[in-house]
């Protein structure tokens, strides 16, 4: 499980980088299309290396607790 969750979470990672780069050049500069999917992808790259870091530390309530919440949002879309 351990390995799965290392896994996941570093493929999170790599599809921020690619939602990052289309951002970056596809979208007009500074235009809100280009600022909202930026802030979106720091929140889920933050929630992936949160990920990862609880991978390694599984019983850490502390990192947990925030990994599980930030994991939910990502997936519901939840803004704010």
């Amino acid at each position: 499980m351990k390995l799965a969750d290392r896994a996941f979470g570093v493929l999170l990672i790599l599809s921020i980088c690619g939602h990052t780069v289309g951002t970056i050049l596809w979208r007009p500069f500074m235009s809100g299309l280009f600022v909202w999917p930026l802030g979106a992808s720091i929140a889920a790259a933050l929630t992936g290396v949160l990920n990862v870091v609880r991978a390694g530390r599984p019983s850490d309530r502390t990192i947990a607790v925030p990994a599980a919440w930030n994991s939910n949002r990502t997936i519901n879309g939840a803004t704010a």
